[in-house]
Order: structure tokens, then sequence, then C-alpha cells
């Protein structure tokens, strides 16, 4: 495994976590609200398991690997230029939708 693949699972990973964080505050405000999941769906939710989000590895996979050069790892300044944009539209869309939920 090249040092290139290592960093695109690690920033895999580190996505994973974040999204199961917030899937986990998502569970728990439709519970509050009156809307409980089954455990089994709120576990697959906050676990990320399933076609769904298998699905969005590969395509996060895929774009990583796009845009990170294969020959020599990139520095941090460049990281940062490269994912911050991605990361913050991620981190905005993921805030826009814990809102719509706390809304309901």
């Amino acid at each position: 495994m090249t040092d290139r693949d290592r960093m695109i699972d690690d920033i895999i990973l580190a996505f994973d976590w974040e999204m199961g964080c917030i899937e986990s505050d998502n569970i728990m405000f439709e519970s509050m609200a009156g809307n409980t999941p089954s455990p089994a769906d709120a576990y697959k939710r906050q676990k990320r398991i399933g076609k769904e989000y298998d699905e969005q590895r590969a395509i996060l996979r895929r774009v990583l690997r796009r845009y990170l050069s294969e020959d020599t790892p990139p520095d941090t300044k460049t990281m940062e230029k490269q994912l911050c944009p991605a990361a913050k539209e991620a981190m905005e869309k993921a805030l826009a939708e814990a809102v719509k939920d706390l809304n309901k």
C-alpha cells in the first residue's frame, strides 16, 4: 500500500467518524421529536453500514485518487487548499440538515 493510499484511507476513516457523530446527533434529535428510529436502523446509520454508505466511500476514494498526486505526497498547504473547500461544504450541508431536523 502506497503512502497516498494510506492517506486516502485515513481521510475516509476520519470522514466516516465525523459523519457517524453527525448521524448520532440526528438520531438523538429525531428521538426527542418523537420519531425514534428502530435500534437496528439507528446502529446502521451511526456506524454507516450499508450500500449507500459504501457508495459514498467509493466516490470519496475515487475523487481523492484523482486529486491527490501519485508521484509525491502533497505538503500540508496543498492539502489544505485541496480539501478545505470540500470539507467546509460537507460540514455546511451536515449543519443545515441538523438544523432542519431540529426545526421539525
